[in-house]
C-alpha cells in the first residue's frame, strides 16, 4: 500500500526466526475489505492477544530451560576430571543450584500468570 514502509530489523531476545522490525504507516488508506476488525479497535485487539502470546512463549521457554538443565546435569554427573565427577566440583554445584533457582522462579511466575490469565485478569 502507498505510505507503508518497513524499517530496520530490531535486535531482540528469543525467537530469532521471527524478525521484529520497524513499520511505518504514513497516510495509508486501507480498503474496508482488508480490515481485520473495527477500524478504531486494532491496538486494543493486539494488546488483548499479546499477553496470551507472551504466556505461550513463557511456557515453551520454561520447558526448554528445564530440558537444558537435565542435559547439563546428566553431562556433569557422567563427566570426570581430576579423578572426580565434574558435578562434584563446588563451582558446578553453585552454578546448577543457581540455574535450578532461576528455572523454579520462572515456572512459578509462569504458573501465576497462567492462573491470572485464565481468571480474566
Amino acid at each position: 500500500m502507498d505510505g507503508f514502509a518497513r524499517g530496520r530489523n530490531l535486535k531482540k531476545l528469543g525467537l530469532e526466526s521471527q524478525d521484529t522490525a520497524e513499520l511505518f504507516f504514513d497516510d495509508v488508506k486501507v480498503p474496508k475489505e482488508n480490515l481485520q476488525g473495527p477500524a478504531d479497535k486494532g491496538f486494543r485487539i493486539m494488546m488483548k492477544n499479546l499477553a496470551e502470546e507472551r504466556l505461550q512463549g513463557a511456557v515453551g521457554f520454561c520447558a526448554r530451560a528445564e530440558r537444558a538443565f537435565e542435559i547439563t546435569l546428566e553431562f556433569i554427573t557422567g563427566r570426570r576430571a581430576f579423578g572426580q565427577n565434574v558435578g562434584a566440583f563446588q563451582n558446578s554445584r553453585f552454578k546448577m543450584a543457581s540455574m535450578r533457582t532461576q528455572i523454579d522462579a520462572a515456572l512459578a511466575l509462569t504458573d501465576h500468570c497462567a492462573r491470572e490469565h485464565l481468571g480474566g485478569r
